[in-house]
């Protein structure tokens, strides 16, 4: 019984086709003369596609949460908070999934709204708040590769940032490397107690490189001598490097331990030699070997009195466990070739999963590149062998690369991140190179997705204003002249979204874009900068050409049609033709140009619009 005015009451109903549309109803009551209500007259009008638009919406934002609170990196959004002049003066909390919540010790829901420097006063003056900062200012994307954020969320953490720009917010997309970091720390304190261990070890202890068939004692070139060897030649390390065991114990061959490094060399199974008085003209000395061959291919011989034979066993046993632990150890590919020629010493298992494949025979210095197929970034073209991490170490070089895409021998492909070093011994000589490297495909590839985002139009595919305001700038120089601008307007965008739906306003814009790219020129650069409007930079483009360009998509948008309405577009140009002539001026003639056009046009679509709705009515009245 209700006798007032009723507004956007919205309710289901079956069309004559047996579709279901939403409604949304206005209804004023019609009274009898008692005043009792006799009924309602109202008007309906078709909301179906804006509730569907609305529900789409909400579900992508669903699916949009759900995919940043199961993923293991941070995402926050924040909101810049500026002073009276524009300054930037604080961050306040729009978004944080569960990830960056576990980082920075907060609530996800309690910290919407909040400011940043409230609950983390020691974050301004850092290189993450200037990054944020700066992104706010200048939309211009910070990756930050490894900062320690320690001192900002009071406890122990490194993290990589990677700050884009999302208008009038930024976005962070955080990876924690605090395990990398301790792993890399880790790897490095192993390293140097295994070359503690060798050097400081009582036993006697000679590294050998093996050359030709390993059958003398000038086969073996002494590598290393740890110091109780040295003690026990009477030299300096210099002394000896290089030379071979035939050089320091001349009567080496008749002393019978040369077939147990030979044989160790070619099984690789260590071996023992019991205690054996060895003579010549300098040594009368009773030895006890043990050998073993490193994973180099170089040979190791631990030596001793028989009384420090214990002590010799315990340091072996030692050394060998910690270098097995320091490859299991470690969460990265560890690959390694030797100084000389380049051919691969090692690779632990991580790596082995990685590159798909293990140690490769044939490969070497001049051929790495090609036989482990890397490639540069996205593109076919291969890294060269002096450009490989593993070569520039063999170099003496320290490098980094996070592009190479390494193609396995089952044709997948995988994105690295490869950190490459010499490998030097105890007088800083380089004897190997060891690169050390990651998968970081899908990291890549949430980077790339949102530098996409931020610089191109969701709906059409075309650049966005903020894209094109950068690259006006760039491409505003001598070099470019003439430069044309086109300025684009689709007539009735309005009337077909208020009279068919905004899906079709939708598939206007985007048959519009079409009509642009096919238009464009590779090095011409096409964006959508408004709602209806569209702009094309034209570099080395007289303003006959520009005419031609611009009459060519006006008659390719002419050929198609949406909700039987043939597309329109009004267009204006102005071509920048010397130095002198600012570029701002060009834009603001194009666009009076395009407007001028438009106002001719409008009553002719108008028209054609209100023919179409009318006919639509009749057809639906018969």
């Amino acid at each position: 019984e209700r006798k007032e005015l009723f507004h956007g009451l919205e309710n289901k109903a079956l069309t004559k086709t047996g579709d279901t549309v939403i409604l949304s109803t206005n209804g004023l009551p019609v009274l009898k003369e008692d005043g009792s209500l006799k009924g309602y007259r109202g008007s309906d009008r078709d909301i179906t596609a804006r509730k569907r638009t609305e529900e789409a919406l909400r579900k992508s934002e669903e699916r949009f949460r759900v995919v940043q609170e199961v993923s293991p990196d941070g995402f926050t959004i924040l909101h810049p908070v500026r002073g009276e002049t524009g300054e930037i003066i604080d961050f306040t909390w729009v978004y944080e999934n569960q990830a960056i919540a576990n980082i920075n010790q907060t609530d996800p829901q309690k910290v919407i709204d909040k400011r940043v420097l409230d609950l983390f006063p020691n974050h301004r003056g850092t290189n993450i708040f200037e990054a944020y900062e700066h992104v706010a200012n200048t939309g211009e994307t910070q990756i930050l590769k490894e900062i320690n954020a320690g001192e900002v969320i009071s406890k122990p953490a490194w993290l990589r940032l990677v700050v884009v720009s999302m208008g009038e917010d930024i976005a962070i997309l955080t990876q924690d490397i605090t395990e990398r970091k301790a792993a890399e720390k880790t790897s490095e304190e192993n390293v140097f107690r295994f070359q503690s261990l060798f050097n400081e070890m009582s036993a006697g202890a000679a590294i050998y490189q093996v050359i030709n068939d390993g059958q003398y004692g000038k086969d073996y070139i002494i590598q290393d001598f740890n110091r109780a060897a040295l003690k026990a030649e009477g030299k300096e390390k210099t002394e000896v490097l290089g030379k071979s065991l035939y050089d320091l114990r001349p009567n080496i061959d008749e002393y019978g331990l040369i077939p147990v490094f030979q044989k160790v060399w070619k099984t690789g199974e260590p071996a023992y030699y019991p205690t054996k008085i060895y003579v010549d003209e300098k040594f009368s000395n009773w030895y006890e070997n043990r050998v073993y061959k490193l994973p180099s291919g170089e040979i190791v011989a631990i030596f001793e009195d028989v009384t420090e034979k214990s002590l010799a066993e315990e340091a072996v046993r030692k050394q060998n466990d910690l270098f097995s632990s320091l490859l299991k150890i470690l969460p990265v590919g560890v690959f390694m070739v030797d100084f000389v020629e380049g051919k691969p010493l090692l690779v632990n298992e991580t790596g082995k999963a990685l590159l798909g494949s293990g140690i490769l025979p044939d490969a070497n210095e001049h051929n790495l590149s090609e036989v482990y197929k890397a490639y540069k970034g996205d593109t076919q073209k291969r890294y060269s062998t002096d450009e490989m991490p593993i070569t520039l170490g063999m170099k003496g070089i320290k490098s980094h690369i996070d592009d190479m895409i390494v193609e396995r021998p089952d044709g997948s492909r995988i994105l690295l991140e490869v950190f490459g070093t010499p490998v030097n011994d105890a007088q800083g000589k380089p004897w190997a190179s060891l690169v050390a490297f990651m998968d970081i495909t899908d990291r890549k590839k949430a980077e790339n997705e949102l530098l996409y985002l931020s610089y191109h139009d969701h709906l059409t595919g075309l650049h966005n204003r903020r894209y094109f305001e950068q690259e006006i700038k760039k491409m505003d120089t001598p070099e470019n002249l003439p430069l044309s601008i086109i300025m684009f307007d689709v007539n009735g965008l309005k009337l077909v979204n208020d009279s068919f739906g905004h899906d079709s306003g939708d598939i206007l814009l985007k048959k519009t874009a079409e009509a642009i790219k096919k238009a464009c020129r590779e090095e011409d650069i096409a964006a959508r900068i408004g709602g209806d409007e569209f702009v094309v930079l034209l570099p080395k483009t007289a303003a006959s050409e520009a005419l031609q360009v611009s009459n060519h998509i006006k008659e390719l948008a002419s050929n198609e049609k949406v909700a039987n309405l043939e597309l329109s577009i009004s267009y204006g140009y102005d071509t920048k033709k010397t130095d002198k002539q600012s570029i701002i001026e060009i834009i603001a003639n194009a666009e009076n140009h395009m407007y001028r056009h438009k106002l001719y046009e409008r009553s002719s679509i108008r028209s054609k619009i209100t023919d179409l709705i009318m006919n639509t009515l009749f057809e639906k009245s018969d």
